[in-house]
């Protein structure tokens, strides 16, 4: 029996983007707004210290949108603990060629819809970068583009701040990964190398 993830997926036509995670600062109001709205949960849970909340993408549109809190010290910290990472998620971090992620870019049949469905459930005000909506957070942005590379709505890339470009395609190169001037296709991804 496939889970949830596995069955999206399949209906994506393979390997690519599952969710958009987000981290809020406070969860309470998050579940209300989620709620009120109507849209229904896929998963959930919390321990001591971590609450999550998958929402239906079917109710969202896009993605499957995951809106999760990480409670006590330095919870908050863009390099601050990550429950769901495992202890000391830190020490495995590279920073040699990326710095990390500064967009998600969820392809959707009407972007517009979408971004404004996004908008109304994080309470965020959408921006637009160029011709395409996009939900800004406080280290990184959601940007909704037309389904353009023959696939159904989902996550179809994200955009990392790089900081050895030329290292970066001469590897996916070397691996024989599919590459344009500044992106990467990697298991069903979009990587755009900013």
């Amino acid at each position: 029996m496939k889970n949830a993830g596995g069955r999206y997926l399949e209906r994506r036509g393979g390997d690519g983007g599952y969710m958009v995670i987000t981290q809020c600062n406070d969860h309470a109001p998050r579940r209300a707004r989620v709620k009120a709205l109507g849209i229904r949960l896929v998963g959930q849970f919390s321990t001591g210290e971590f609450r999550n909340m998958q929402l239906h993408p079917k109710d969202t549109g896009g993605s499957f949108f995951e809106i999760d809190e990480m409670m006590g010290p330095g919870a908050h910290d863009p390099d601050g603990p990550w429950e769901p990472a495992g202890q000391d998620w830190q020490r495995a971090r590279r920073l040699s060629r990326v710095k990390g992620i500064l967009a998600a870019e969820v392809q959707c049949d009407d972007p517009e819809e979408v971004a404004a469905r996004w908008a109304d459930i994080a309470e965020i005000p959408l921006e637009h970068e160029g011709e395409h909506a996009s939900l800004p957070l406080d280290n990184a942005n959601v940007r909704f583009v037309p389904c353009a590379d023959g696939r159904p709505e989902g996550l179809g890339g994200i955009d990392v701040a790089c900081t050895d470009k030329a290292a970066i395609l001469a590897a996916a190169n070397a691996r024989g990964l599919e590459t344009a001037d500044d992106q990467i296709l990697l298991c069903g991804m979009r990587i755009n190398l900013i």
